[in-house]
C-alpha cells in the first residue's frame, strides 16, 4: 500500500510544482497562456510520472508524451519558432529594463497572441526533470530545489510580487519536498508524511498570507539598503562585462502615459499642415519607416482609417469645417448584424495625433474626421460585414444620423461650379447619371480604368487635379484616384470625401509591422441610414476598359494575393505595380478574411482539447494492464527455462500479497533454477504455469470489487 501512496505523492508534488512555476514564468515576462493550458500540462505531468514511477512505464509514458506534444503542435498552428523568438525577446526586454538600463523602455516585438505552445514544450522539459528528481533514491530534496529555486529567483527578480496562489503552491511544494525526505523508497512512509502534512501546511501558508497581505507590504530603510547593494552588485557586473549601451542603442518609450506629439510624414508628402497637398511628388524616403504594429484575430487585407478631408481646393483637400452636428464615425458600428465581434490591438511606434482604426468598430469622438489619439497602445473591437445587405444602423444612432444626414448632403457635395459641370460631362460620356443603378460601383470602375497606376507620377500641370485626371493625365496613384472619384461622386449628388490611412496584408493572431509604404488613400461615401462607408477606387498598372457596374460590394480581401501584396511593395500608394490586377471595385468588406479564419480553425477542432484528456484517462487503465500482462507473459515464456521459472515465482509472489500461498512446486522449481546447474524442463514450466494460473483465478474470485480493480488494472495480475 505504501508503494501506491508514494507514487500518488510524487504525482501530487509534480503537479504542485510545474503548474504554478509555468504561470510564474508567464506572468513575469508578460506571456499569454490560453485557458486549455493547464489540461495540456496536467497530461504531460501524468505521462512523465508514469514513465519514472513504474518499471516499464517509459514504454507508455514517453509515447503518450510525444503524442500530446504533437497534438499541441498541430493545434497551435505550428507556431513554436515564433513563440520561442517572442519569449526570448520578452526575457531580454525584462532584464534590460530592470537591470541594464533602469527607467528605459524596451521595444518588444510582441509578435504572437499566445505563448501556450512554447510553454507546453518548456513545461514538458521541467516536468521531465522534476519527475526524475522526485523518484530519485538519493539527493531527492537537493535535486528538487535545484530544479525550482533558480527559476523562481530569476522570475522574482523582475516580477517582484507574483500572484498569491503561485507563492502558496511553490512554498507548499518546498515544505512537502523536505518532509517527504531525501530518498525515494517504494515501501517507505514518505507519501503518508506528504499527504498528512499537505493540508496543515496549506492552511498555515494561507493564514500567513491573510495576515501579511502583499498589497500592504512596506519597506524600511534596511530593505532599501539591501536592494541598493544588489543594484550596486549588478552595476559592477555590467561594468565588468563592457559598460553601458551606447546612446544609439537606446530604445523608444512605448508606455501608455501619452502619445508623442506628432506623426512623421508617413504619407510621403501628401500631408502638409493638416492639408492634403497634391502638388508634391511622392517621396520614397519614408517607405520603410515603422509607423505602428497591428495584431487581430483575423487575417487578410486590412484597411485602417486615419483621417478624412472636406473641402476640395483643386490642388488638394482641406480639413472639413467644424460645423458638423456631432460625429458620424460611429454610425455603422454594428454594421454586421448577428456577426461575432473581432479584436484588434494597435501600438503606435512613430507617434501621431489620431488613432488608426478598422471600419465598423464604433469608436467616435467630437471630431467628424478622426478619433484623437490619447495613448500609444490601444485595443478595439469591430464587426466584419458579410455584404451590403448585412449593414444596418444601431438604434442608438438613428436620431443622430437623421440630424447629420442633411449636413452631409449639403456640405460633402460642394464643388467649384466648373469642376462639377466637367465631372457631370465625363460621367455622362461613360453612361453614368445621378439616377443610374449601381452608381457607387460604376464610378469606382470608371476611375480605376481611366489611367494606369504609377507611383512616380509627377505633379499635374493643372489647378484642377480631378478634372485633369480624366482629361489629360497619363498616370496617377491612390491620392489622384481618390480625388477624382470623390469629385465625381459629389457632382452626381453623392456625399463623398477623401480618406487616408493604411492598407496592408496580415496574418491572424500575429503582429504586423505597418510602414510608410503601406500608406493609402481611398474614398468614403455617405449612405442614408448607415453613414460613411469606404470605397476602393485605385486602379491597376495598365488602363482598362471600364467594367460593367457591380451591384454587390466586393470584399476588401477579394483582391488577389499577387495584387495587394505588390501594392505594398510598390510604395506609399498601396496600389498595384504595373501589370497586376486592380484592387476590388466598390464598397469594402471583409468576407474572405472570415472564411480564411474559419477554414484554418477546422483543421484541429477545439473540442478535441477536452475530449483527448478524457479519452486518455478512460483508456489508461486498460492500456496499463495490457502492457503489464504483455511484459509478464514475455518474461515467463522466455527461451531460458531458468529465467522463466524465476519469473513465474516472482509473479506468484506478487499474487500472494493479496492473500494466497505460493504452490511448493513453483518455489522448488525457482530454487532449482537459481541454485543448481540442472535445466528446467518444458513439462516443469508448463506445470508451474498451470499452478500459477489456478492460484491467480481462485484468489481473484474471493476479492471484493475494489481489490479486484487494483488486482487486475493496477498490477495487471490477471
Amino acid at each position: 500500500m505504501n508503494r501506491h501512496i508514494n507514487r500518488s505523492a510524487s504525482l501530487f508534488l509534480l503537479l504542485l510544482h510545474v503548474l504554478p512555476l509555468m504561470y510564474l514564468i508567464s506572468d513575469s515576462f508578460g506571456c499569454r497562456l490560453e485557458a486549455a493550458f493547464p489540461l495540456w500540462m496536467a497530461g504531460l505531468c501524468l505521462t512523465m510520472w508514469i514513465s519514472v514511477s513504474f518499471r516499464h512505464g517509459v514504454f507508455i509514458g514517453l509515447p503518450f508524451s510525444a503524442l500530446l506534444l504533437y497534438a499541441a503542435y498541430r493545434h497551435y498552428g505550428q507556431s513554436l519558432v515564433p513563440e520561442l523568438t517572442d519569449l526570448l525577446d520578452r526575457i531580454t526586454g525584462a532584464y534590460y529594463e530592470h537591470f541594464y538600463a533602469p527607467g528605459s523602455s524596451y521595444l518588444y516585438a510582441d509578435g504572437v497572441l499566445s505563448h501556450s505552445l512554447i510553454f507546453i514544450f518548456l513545461g514538458f522539459l521541467i516536468a521531465s526533470y522534476m519527475a526524475t528528481a522526485l523518484s530519485s533514491r538519493s539527493g531527492r530534496v537537493a535535486l528538487g530545489l535545484i530544479g525550482s529555486l533558480p527559476i523562481f529567483a530569476a522570475c522574482i527578480a523582475v516580477n517582484g510580487r507574483p500572484d498569491a496562489w503561485i507563492i502558496v503552491c511553490l512554498l507548499l511544494f518546498w515544505i512537502l519536498l523536505v518532509i517527504g525526505g531525501g530518498t525515494y523508497e517504494p515501501e517507505a512512509n514518505n507519501g503518508q508524511a506528504v499527504f498528512a502534512a499537505a493540508l496543515p501546511a496549506a492552511l498555515l501558508l494561507c493564514g500567513l498570507l491573510a495576515v501579511f497581505n502583499p498589497s500592504e507590504y512596506s519597506y524600511d530603510s534596511q530593505d532599501v539598503a539591501i536592494s541598493r547593494r544588489f543594484d550596486s552588485f549588478g552595476s559592477a557586473i555590467k561594468s565588468w562585462m563592457g559598460g553601458s549601451l551606447s546612446e544609439t542603442m537606446l530604445l523608444p518609450d512605448l508606455s501608455d502615459s501619452g502619445a508623442p506629439a506628432s506623426l512623421p510624414a508617413y504619407v510621403s508628402g501628401w500631408q502638409s499642415g493638416g492639408e492634403m497637398d497634391l502638388t508634391q511628388a511622392y517621396d520614397p524616403s519614408s517607405r520603410e519607416s515603422l509607423i505602428l504594429r497591428v495584431r487581430a484575430d483575423t487575417g487578410g487585407y486590412t484597411y485602417l482609417r486615419g483621417i478624412s478631408y472636406g473641402d476640395y481646393t483643386g490642388t488638394g483637400w482641406l480639413p472639413a469645417e467644424s460645423a458638423a452636428p456631432g460625429s458620424s464615425l460611429g454610425f455603422a458600428a454594428a454594421a454586421a448584424a448577428g456577426e461575432a465581434e473581432h479584436e484588434m490591438q494597435l501600438r503606435m511606434v512613430a507617434g501621431g495625433e489620431y488613432m488608426f482604426l478598422p471600419y465598423y468598430c464604433g469608436l467616435s469622438s467630437g471630431s467628424d474626421l478622426c478619433v484623437p489619439l490619447d495613448k500609444s497602445s490601444y485595443t478595439v473591437r469591430y464587426h466584419i460585414p458579410r455584404d451590403a445587405g448585412s449593414l444596418h444602423l444601431p438604434e442608438d444612432y438613428a436620431a443622430a444620423e437623421l440630424e447629420y444626414r442633411s449636413y452631409a448632403h449639403d456640405y460633402y457635395t460642394r464643388l467649384p461650379q466648373s469642376t462639377g459641370d466637367a465631372m457631370l460631362a465625363v460621367a455622362a460620356g461613360a453612361g453614368i447619371y445621378p439616377d443610374s443603378p449601381g452608381l457607387i460601383e460604376a464610378v469606382a470602375a470608371l476611375v480605376q480604368a481611366s489611367v494606369p497606376y504609377d507611383l512616380n507620377t509627377e505633379p499635374y500641370p493643372s489647378t484642377d487635379y480631378a478634372l485633369y485626371f480624366f482629361n489629360g493625365a497619363e498616370s496617377g496613384y491612390c491620392v489622384h484616384y481618390a480625388t477624382a472619384a470623390a469629385a465625381m461622386y459629389r457632382a452626381l449628388g453623392v456625399p463623398a470625401r477623401v480618406t487616408e490611412g493604411f492598407l496592408f496584408d496580415s496574418q491572424a493572431r500575429e503582429f504586423t509591422d505597418v510602414r510608410g509604404k503601406d500608406a493609402h488613400a481611398w474614398v468614403e461615401v455617405y449612405l442614408d441610414g448607415l453613414g460613411w462607408l469606404p470605397v476602393e477606387v485605385t486602379g491597376s498598372g495598365a488602363a482598362q476598359t471600364a467594367p460593367a457596374p457591380q451591384q454587390n460590394p466586393t470584399s476588401e480581401s477579394a483582391a488577389p494575393e499577387d495584387t495587394a501584396g505588390e501594392e505594398a511593395e510598390s510604395g506609399g500608394g498601396a496600389a498595384p505595380s504595373p501589370g497586376t490586377e486592380s484592387l476590388p471595385v466598390g464598397l469594402i468588406g471583409t468576407q474572405d478574411n472570415r472564411e480564411k479564419i474559419q477554414a484554418r480553425a477546422i483543421e484541429f477542432p477545439a473540442w478535441i482539447l477536452c475530449v483527448l484528456p478524457v479519452l486518455f484517462l478512460a483508456a489508461f487503465p486498460f492500456l496499463w494492464r495490457a502492457a503489464l500482462v504483455h511484459f509478464r507473459r514475455r518474461a515467463m515464456a522466455g527461451r531460458d527455462g531458468g529465467k522463466a521459472a524465476v519469473a513465474i515465482w516472482q509473479q506468484a509472489k506478487k499474487v500472494s500479497r493479496f492473500g494466497g500461498e505460493i504452490p511448493l512446486e513453483i518455489v522448488s522449481c525457482a530454487e532449482k533454477a537459481a541454485f543448481s546447474t540442472h535445466e528446467i524442463t518444458v513439462s516443469e514450466l508448463q506445470n508451474c504455469h498451470a499452478l500459477l494460473e489456478e492460484m491467480t483465478k481462485n484468489l481473484y474470485r474471493g476479492l471484493n470489487p475494489a481489490k479486484k480493480i487494483v488486482f487486475k488494472y493496477m498490477h495487471g495480475l490477471i
